[in-house]
């Protein structure tokens, strides 16, 4: 499925427009930069989403609990590690941190290249080490249960699917529902990178166990492709679903927008863009070109954030698409190089897949 693939780096890019956009926004730029606020919870959800998929679907019968988490090990550590150097150096040569929380200490950095950080998300703990890393901690996470969770998954009969589905879905609104009640306000496109690190609506956005319906649904997915393949598949359709949701961004309260309301949606867009790589039906997601850039999206996402602060933090012209523009150009180089040089050779030695 080659478009899942090309349909990783539009998740990435999503994530990069968000960031730049709010970094943007804190150096004082054009408030209309809110309207990108959205892009980085959608592009992390589709993550989340496609990750249990892509695992169910590509699982092996023989497979052992070990050797799966090897895999895992040799897919996401090596990158994580580089990333989080990188960014602990840039902090120690002088330059802000990208969050600017107060009070970070090793120990939180440590927690950071641990991934075990997000377990209590207090705002010093996220901003430590490399920010983004919060959504690898929930992956870990993830993987920790697949083994667990995929026998289940199994057991459910065919024609329960899709009210499982169902259930999955309305799970995610658990979270943000307790965020809510617990005094969570706002909307999507007021949140920015303080605001996102604060309880209560950090416990629904980055908190792994709120996130596993997510995953879940990703795995359910991968059977109902199997199963129920859609007769037409109609991506645009989903992406004009996508869009409504954006929308009620503007009228539920942040918790809702950051993680439960697009869920669905995006679940449909990837189920159909799977089932048009099934049926051999024309994709745009499958242009060569694309398939790379989606092949290095996961060192994209790595880096991507500590290159943006870094070329904020020295630019004061003003104009900030220039150093947006750099960051973009600078992440594009430095993820083809990680990929080529690190992640590729690790998953190649024990043999996981690249779109995994």
């Amino acid at each position: 499925m080659p478009s899942l693939t090309g349909l990783r780096f539009l998740a990435a890019l999503a994530v990069f427009c968000c960031h730049a956009g709010l970094l943007w926004q804190h150096a004082g730029g054009w408030p209309g930069l809110r309207v990108l606020n959205p892009g980085g919870p959608l592009g992390v959800t589709l993550f989340f989403i496609l990750s249990g998929f892509v695992l169910t679907y590509s699982s092996r019968r023989e497979d052992s609990a070990g050797k799966f988490w090897r895999r895992r090990t040799a897919k996401i550590l090596p990158g994580h590690t580089i990333a989080w150097i990188v960014a602990v150096s840039v902090v120690g040569l002088g330059v802000a941190r990208p969050l600017q929380e107060a009070g970070v200490t090793a120990w939180q950095d440590l927690l950071n290249l641990m991934l075990v950080h997000t377990f209590v998300p207090s705002p010093s703990r996220l901003a430590a080490g490399n920010g983004v890393a919060w959504s690898l901690s929930c992956e870990a996470f993830f993987y920790l249960l697949f083994p667990a969770l995929l026998p289940l998954i199994n057991t459910i009969s065919r024609r329960r699917l899709p009210l499982a589905a169902l259930a999955t879905a309305l799970a995610a609104w658990i979270p943000a529902t307790i965020a809510w009640m617990c005094g969570a306000r706002g909307h999507a496109m007021d949140v920015g990178l303080h605001e996102i690190l604060r309880p209560p609506i950090s416990y629904a956005y980055v908190f792994p166990p709120s996130r596993l319906p997510d995953f879940v649904l990703g795995m359910i997915l991968a059977r109902l492709h199997d199963h129920y393949p859609p007769k037409q598949p109609r991506v645009a359709a989903a992406v004009l679903a996508l869009a409504a949701a954006i929308g009620l961004c503007l009228l539920l309260p942040a918790p809702y927008s950051v993680s439960a309301l697009p869920l669905v949606p995006l679940a449909l867009i990837i189920r159909f863009v799977a089932a048009r790589d099934a049926q051999g039906l024309s994709s745009p997601l499958r242009r060569p070109a694309l398939i790379r850039l989606g092949k290095w999206s996961y060192a994209f996402y790595l880096v991507h954030f500590t290159i943006l602060a870094v070329l904020f933090h020295v630019w004061s012209e003003g104009w900030y698409v220039v150093p947006i523009g750099l960051a973009l150009v600078a992440t594009l180089l430095v993820s083809a190089a990680v990929y080529r040089f690190v992640e590729y050779p690790c998953c190649r030695t024990t043999g996981a897949a690249q779109g995994q």
